[in-house]
């Protein structure tokens, strides 16, 4: 593979109304308040359940202190369809 990202513009040219945006941005809102709570209860989790879940308190928090905006692109992804 050279690197060239490739894209077909059909989906760039799909006319987008108001409430579709609307509706995107209340569920990107509705997604990012979801993230923030999943983190803030990692970071409540003691050592043996972190252990349970294969996680290290290393790893949960520096997850927990991810900002509110980094939102996993395959949750995300969604979004946009």
């Amino acid at each position: 593979m050279n690197g060239i990202v490739t894209f077909s513009l059909e989906r760039i040219n799909r006319s987008v109304t108001i409430g579709d945006l609307f509706q995107r941005l209340g569920r990107l809102a509705l997604l990012a308040f979801r993230v923030s709570e999943e983190r803030r209860q990692l970071a409540e989790l003691v050592d043996w359940q972190l252990e349970d879940i294969g996680v290290t308190r290393a790893q949960a928090d520096a997850e927990a202190k991810r900002p509110l905006e980094d939102i996993p692109f395959v949750r995300s992804s969604g979004l946009y369809r």
